[in-house]
């Protein structure tokens, strides 16, 4: 997963994929939101975009990746 910020269109994109466990490509999908995040907002919505498409897939056993610490760090200390 990963978000991609454009203030001059005032959106947030959040790109996922995921992967089988060999890591071939299962799926992709692209959301795009208005107004444009911040970081920490636009990577957790990212997160919760990914965890809603990965449940109405029925997926068992999903590891999660992403590259914003303080999301990755909230979601550790809250779990």
């Amino acid at each position: 997963m990963d978000s991609n910020f454009r203030m001059i269109c005032n959106t947030t994109r959040i790109d996922l994929c995921v992967r089988d466990d060999q890591g071939r490509l299962v799926s992709t999908m692209t959301s795009w939101r208005q107004p444009c995040m911040n970081v920490k907002e636009g990577e957790a919505c990212g997160l919760l975009t990914t965890y809603c498409f990965v449940a109405t897939m029925n997926f068992n056993h999903v590891v999660f990746e992403l590259d914003c610490k303080i999301v990755i760090e909230k979601i550790n200390t809250t779990c």
